[in-house]
């Protein structure tokens, strides 16, 4: 089984926005004991997610736009319990501007980092707030080529706030699977496209991936298949999710997610999120409304 031919466009880490990620923002760990019946809280509300996310089909260089987009989309519906879809477009080219106003309407692609610095700290050079529009405010067309236009939507777009309270480097995979369970996502960048095995059905990066383009992902969960964990990473390559194993996670992790970077951006208030889900009884879950 092979990733068709399709569109990537993710740049590599730059050492000024590693720096800007990792330096400023902080990510608290997360403790089992806080949690109590994590693991199938977490499994339900993957597979909530994975039949309510919308699956979309890049057509241009902006794969990073679109990761940062559902990240933002899968916790609007931690925190509201409903899903919104938020601008794939703002989202790159929010990415561009971040990285400098020579980046913007080349359509050559943006980095891991200028996504997370988008929904944490804004466009500071424009004084954009941090955060997106919704996709009814800012559609996917047009792809803006000149600068000073992208720039002059920006600063009066409709900036939705989209709950980040803390972000930084990805934990170890059994930290990374409490912080998904407290409303977490991980903004993550490998080479592509990855062998495919097939897993429950589903397509699995089981081993990382050493050469090809950059692509641009986002983990907004994780479910059991034959008693492993594995993570549901949302794409946008028309078909929704694939599955990423703890081998291939770990193997990542080793590297250090080089040479394009992986962050976990976490909402505000996570624990007690959780806690408040637990006070308020049955119908924790609701297919249709998500969250109760």
């Amino acid at each position: 089984m092979s990733e068709p031919l399709q569109f990537y466009g993710l740049l590599p880490s730059t050492p000024e926005g590693i720096r800007e990620v990792l330096s400023t923002f902080r990510v608290r760990s997360m403790a089992e004991d806080n949690l109590p019946g994590w693991e199938d809280r977490l499994e339900t509300r993957t597979k909530l997610l994975m039949s309510i996310m919308r699956k979309q089909n890049q057509k241009r260089s902006d794969c990073e736009g679109n990761a940062t987009a559902n990240g933002a989309e899968a916790q609007h519906q931690w925190v509201n319990g409903t899903i919104v879809q938020y601008s794939d477009t703002y989202g790159y080219q929010g990415s561009e501007r971040i990285m400098g106003r020579t980046n913007v309407g080349r359509d050559s692609g943006a980095s891991m980092e200028s996504g997370v610095i988008l929904r944490v700290e804004g466009i500071k050079a424009l004084a954009v707030p941090p955060g997106l529009p919704l996709e009814s405010d800012w559609a996917y067309e047009p792809y803006e080529r000149d600068v000073g236009r992208f720039e002059t939507r920006a600063k009066t777009a409709k900036i939705q706030n989209t709950f980040v309270a803390e972000s930084g480097a990805l934990p170890e995979f059994s930290q990374l699977l409490l912080s998904l369970a407290a409303g977490g996502v991980g903004h993550i960048g490998t080479y592509w496209p990855f062998k495919v095995s097939d897993v429950g059905g589903y397509k699995c990066m089981d081993s990382a991936p050493t050469g090809g383009g950059g692509h641009a992902t986002e983990i907004i969960g994780a479910i059991r298949i034959g008693g492993k964990w594995y993570l549901t990473v949302w794409n946008s390559h028309g078909y929704g999710a694939y599955l990423m194993s703890q081998r291939a996670y770990e193997q990542l992790q080793n590297k250090q997610w080089q040479p394009f970077g992986g962050y976990l951006i976490m909402p505000d208030k996570p624990v007690e999120r959780y806690h408040n889900r637990i006070v308020s009884g049955g119908g924790y879950f609701s297919p249709s409304r998500g969250i109760a």
